[in-house]
């Protein structure tokens, strides 16, 4: 029994090809094809801006989140605030295992904020600050849990 094959592709141009354009003095792309539209995805250049600590902190920025970091393994902590940002160096230690590193970190921000009634700059940084050792201390032991006495 032989199995039915689709027809071949047409060559050439198709009478209505994908294109994407963007308004005058706007941010938004929309693709249009056959008379409909939609939006698409933004220029690679902005995409690949995400993908930077700035970039990310921008964009979380624009998107109304008032406190971000983003980590960079062994690199610093970059920060942005309402009114500050900056970088926090993460402590040099002898790297066993990085496995829950990011949770361990987040679970000791978190701690560290719960008890603050009004949050600042100084108090993130001191957050970050704190976060960034336990977490580091994490990461000189195998496991998640062993660096817990």
């Amino acid at each position: 029994m032989e199995l039915a094959r689709p027809p071949p592709e047409p060559r050439g141009t198709p009478a209505a090809a994908p294109s994407s354009t963007q308004a005058a003095g706007s941010r938004e792309h929309r693709t249009s094809c056959r008379g409909s539209t939609w939006p698409s995805a933004p220029p690679i250049s902005t995409r690949l801006a995400r993908h930077t600590p700035t970039g990310t902190l921008q964009f979380l920025g624009r998107h109304g989140v008032a406190w971000t970091a983003v980590t960079q393994g062994g690199g610093p902590i970059v920060w942005a605030g309402p009114d500050d940002s900056g970088t926090i160096e993460v402590p040099t230690v002898p790297v066993a295992d990085t496995l829950g590193a990011g949770d361990i970190l987040h679970g000791a921000l978190t701690h560290h904020l719960a008890d603050k009634r009004h949050l600042t700059s100084q108090s993130f940084v001191q957050g970050l600050h704190a976060a960034a050792l336990i977490a580091s201390q994490a990461c000189s032991s195998f496991g998640t849990r062993a660096w817990m006495h």
